[in-house]
């Protein structure tokens, strides 16, 4: 039966005093019962392991880990070493969940022997809900569509927060040294690349029982700084490497063509005011993408366009972009 199989939540927290108990208690009020809770206090300097301490006395199933500060990625590789479940998730520890999240992810799992069960989420605005994109549909993907419906990015969050791993995906990621800890943008993506390169079977089914919420403030939405320009093209280029020492023409073409995408990304980044200490990185990604031309056709219209003026009319592109 698949309520006596264990699954793992995995919370990394670093000063989210003030949210983390909500968010627990909504993983606590999971229908499926047989959860363990681990958190992992990322050397916060504010009252979180307090609120830890109080949260693994009123609950058993609940695991505190207190560590040094050495980001989210390390701090869920933490967690990853102390698991005992069948099936690994993880939450983001100033957001919320549905109570039935992981009793439907798991019955995906099991019904369809998927390696990963995964969904959609809505994320909480100030004044609005938005839903990615609670369709209701249901998409078996094999190894090769699932990692290329999660570079393409279409409906596959490149997030953690919303999957259930079979925890055996993980031992290469524990003991290969797979990911880099010093990345802080994009660490999810690089993270789901190796889950899903190991998969035989996922499984997606497009609700929305994950609450991302929008906070002003947070990491996701500070200054412009080394991990917003460098971090997204040093992910999307891993992938790329690695997939050329074995993947398909088609995964490949997938992957180039979401480096372009992000080298236009960063491209538009380089452009603005707040981000004048990286304006002499613009060339290197015009240089880039001209090198990496061939993919361009992969592009969307919208794609195509952006990436040829980038590398033809660069001086009307940026006038065109700070209009």
């Amino acid at each position: 039966m698949n309520s006596d199989i264990l699954i793992s939540i995995i919370v990394p927290a670093y000063n989210l005093e003030n949210y983390l108990e909500n968010t627990i208690n909504s993983i606590l009020a999971q229908t499926h019962k047989n959860i363990e809770v681990i958190i992992v206090n990322d050397g916060s300097k504010d009252g979180t392991w307090s609120v830890i301490k109080n949260l693994l006395a009123k609950d058993e199933r609940v695991i505190g880990i207190d560590k040094e500060n050495g980001g989210v990625t390390s701090a869920r590789l933490e967690g990853i070493k102390a698991a005992k479940g069948e099936y690994i998730g993880f939450i983001d520890g100033d957001d919320l969940v549905d109570p039935d999240m992981f009793e439907r992810l798991l019955a995906n799992a099991v019904e369809y022997s998927a390696d990963i069960s995964h969904c959609g989420y809505k994320k909480i605005l100030p004044d609005r809900i938005d839903y990615y994109y609670n369709t209701g549909r249901l998409v078996k993907q094999d190894k090769e569509t699932g990692l290329k419906d999660l570079l393409e990015g279409s409906f596959v969050e490149p997030g953690l927060w919303n999957k259930l791993y079979k925890s055996t995906l993980f031992h290469s990621l524990l003991h290969d040294n797979l990911v880099d800890t010093s990345i802080k943008n994009y660490e999810d993506l690089l993270m789901n690349y190796y889950l899903f390169k190991q998969t035989k079977m996922s499984v997606y089914e497009d609700f929305c029982p994950y609450h991302y919420i929008y906070r002003e403030g947070s990491t996701c939405h500070s200054e412009i700084g080394d991990k917003d320009v460098y971090d997204p093209i040093t992910v999307r280029t891993l992938i790329c490497e690695d997939i050329k020492s074995y993947g398909s023409e088609s995964l490949l073409n997938s992957a180039v063509s979401s480096l372009i995408r992000i080298y236009i990304s960063v491209y538009n980044l380089t452009l603005r005011d707040e981000a004048k200490a990286y304006k002499d990185f613009a060339p290197q990604i015009r240089k880039n993408i001209k090198k990496e031309k061939h993919y361009i056709k992969y592009l969307n219209k919208g794609g195509r366009i952006r990436a040829n003026m980038i590398r033809f009319f660069p001086h009307i592109y940026k006038c065109l972009v700070n209009h």
